[in-house]
This record gives structure tokens, C-alpha cells and sequence, in this order.
């Protein structure tokens, strides 16, 4: 099945970690519920630094499945070490949008100790969607 290849893929070393970019770029598209937590493995630290922002971002897009657990870890990780894991975690969840991204958002602009600048944030508040009726 498609899920089986993408499993395998997971477990694949390959340059640059594209195999597992792909499998993690598949699992946002396939859109399950089982994914998420496929997902926030590869977004953990040790995996490669370029394979932990593709997490975010396909993480973003499967929030719908357990909103409150991606929030939180997406909000965990504005303040990752690696600067580009962070700003995917800022854009997923200005993606996902609703008053709790902008909350979030607002009060890191508040807050005088933050890894990025206010620019940035503002621009991720800017592009919160309105708020979504589900």
C-alpha cells in the first residue's frame, strides 16, 4: 500500500535526507489522522536539519487531526535552536490560524526575549487566516 512505501521511505538514510522529505511531504498530502504521529518523530532533534522543518510544515497542514497536541508543539518550537525549524513552526501555525495562533503570536510581540524578530511575527500574524468556521 501507498502507506507502506512511505513507512519504508521513513526509515531510508539517502543524501541530504530527501527520501525522508518525500515521505514526509506524501504523509501531509495523504491527510490521515495515523500520520501526525509519524510526523512529530522526524520533528524531534537528532533527526537532520533539513528534514525538521518539512515536519513542521506537513504538520501544519495535518493539525486538524489533534489540534491541540500540534499547537502545542508547534508553539514549543518558535523557540527551537535550529532557526529554520522554528520559522516553518511560525508560518504552520499562522496556516493554521484561529485566536490562539494569533494569542500566541501577540504575546511573543509583547515579550522582549524572542528568537525572532518582531518583523517576523508581525508578518505572521499579518497572514493568519480569518478565522476559519469548521
Amino acid at each position: 500500500s501507498g502507506m507502506a512505501t512511505i513507512l519504508a521511505a521513513l526509515d531510508t538514510e539517502s543524501q541530504h535526507d530527501q527520501i525522508r522529505k518525500q515521505a514526509v511531504g506524501a504523509l501531509a498530502q495523504m491527510d490521515r489522522a495515523d500520520a501526525v504521529p509519524l510526523v512529530i518523530r522526524r520533528i524531534a532533534l537528532g533527526n537532520a536539519s533539513s528534514l525538521r522543518p518539512e515536519a513542521a510544515t506537513a504538520l501544519g497542514k495535518l493539525a486538524h487531526h489533534d489540534p491541540d497536541r500540534v499547537f502545542n508543539l508547534l508553539a514549543a518550537l518558535l523557540d527551537d535552536r535550529e532557526p529554520k525549524t522554528a520559522s516553518s513552526a511560525g508560518k504552520a501555525l499562522s496556516d493554521i490560524g484561529g485566536w490562539r495562533a494569533r494569542a500566541l503570536f501577540e504575546q511573543r510581540l509583547g515579550g522582549l526575549t524572542s528568537r525572532f524578530s518582531k518583523t517576523k511575527v508581525r508578518q505572521w500574524l499579518r497572514e493568519i487566516k480569518e478565522e476559519r468556521t469548521e
